[in-house]
């Protein structure tokens, strides 16, 4: 509700405080909407959860995958002595 002027809201004031500590809002009419707020912050927050694990299974993926690479360039050089690995090295990029 608006009030134009101090005069205009002046009865709706006097008279409102009565009435709302006639009805007084006990801790069981105020408390669900907080809860209804938290059930509906949880799966956002189970979401940047999960996008923050698959961030770091990725990057560690990643890593593991790099790793693996140096290991095949490794090997190949010791199996081939050292002939037509880097080749295959080039290639593979």
């Amino acid at each position: 509700m608006r009030f134009k002027s101090a005069r205009q809201c002046q009865p709706f004031v006097s008279v409102h405080g009565q009435i709302a500590n006639h009805f007084l809002l006990h801790r069981k009419t105020w408390l669900p909407p907080i809860i209804n707020a938290v059930k509906a912050m949880l799966p956002m927050a189970l979401l940047a959860a999960n996008a923050a694990e698959n961030a770091a299974l990725k990057a560690e993926r990643d890593a593991l995958a790099q790793r693996v690479f140096k290991l095949e360039e490794e090997l190949a050089l010791a199996v081939d002595g050292g002939k037509d690995a880097r080749i295959d090295g080039a290639e593979r990029n």
